[in-house]
């Protein structure tokens, strides 16, 4: 059973107000599915795990850990480190500039 994977999906769908539905549609895949992995019933595919990475614009790198088909690339690796790296490559360099200095200036005080 991926208890890991199922308890990590609970914490990213309750911080973007989802429910495994709305997942199932965004990630265009099965709601039973979904319901079958809680219930221990069957393990998440490859796949899957890409499309709700996808989904939840999170790196599919983080999913696999999660679901426990891949180790984590090292012991100092941090899943919030690989999200953020994926959302601040997608901002304009405008915004990229606005969030570093926000950083510096939490770092600051």
């Amino acid at each position: 059973m991926q208890t890991e994977l199922i308890e990590w999906l609970d914490d990213k769908l309750r911080e973007r107000f989802m429910n495994d539905r709305q997942l199932a549609i965004r990630a265009d895949i099965s709601p039973s599915m979904i319901s079958k992995v809680r219930q221990g019933k069957q393990d998440m595919g490859w796949e899957a795990c890409i499309k709700i990475a996808d989904a939840l614009n999170i790196p599919p790198l983080v999913v696999l850990v999660k679901a426990g088909y891949i180790d984590p690339p090292d012991q100092d690796w941090d899943p919030e480190t690989e999200e953020l790296v994926r959302m601040f490559a997608k901002v304009s360099k405008k915004d990229r500039t606005e969030i570093l200095l926000l950083l510096r200036h939490k770092l600051e005080q």
